[in-house]
């Protein structure tokens, strides 16, 4: 079974690959693959650990940033680059009273793609400092909660 069809029937799924080498492959809440290399240095056990943590950190960063989109009924923080693109042009071609609309939709999707940026970029720091020995694994998105940005909208 291919990586894509080990992902679509079990989420969250976790396959090692390699002898020396080793490819840990998990996928987070949108299906989007996190893979990391890594260099056998430890129990197998300990990789497959590595990787677990990998997938249950990321799904819950997921679901904090899709959460916080939800408070202004957006589907989820991928939805929100549907309203990014929108031009001056095409707000200007809406009706009048749907103007005001779009232009906020606009504002609040930028920053919050902003926001998710910085949360994962946060998320990737936290994750080099643990497989650095920098900093234990955190046991949940608590452990870590504070460093990561706070969440608002801009209107």
């Amino acid at each position: 079974m291919n990586h894509d069809a080990i992902r679509k029937a079990y989420p969250g799924a976790v396959v090692i690959n390699g002898d020396d080498q080793v490819d840990i492959h998990a996928w987070d809440a949108n299906g989007d693959e996190i893979t990391i290399d890594w260099q056998l240095v430890a129990a197998q056990d300990v990789i497959v650990e590595t990787g677990l943590l990998i997938t249950r950190l990321s799904t819950e960063i997921q679901k904090r940033l899709d959460d916080f989109a939800a408070t202004r009924k957006y589907d989820n923080v991928v939805s929100l680059s549907k309203y990014t693109s929108l031009t001056d042009t095409e707000i200007a071609s809406l009706p009048q009273a749907d103007q005001a609309a779009a232009l906020r939709y606009r504002a609040e999707c930028r920053h919050l793609l902003l926001k998710v940026a910085q949360t994962w970029a946060v998320g990737e720091r936290i994750l080099g400092e643990v497989l650095s020995s920098q900093r234990p694994a955190p046991a949940s998105i608590a452990d870590f909660a504070a460093e990561l940005p706070v969440l608002d909208w801009p209107v």
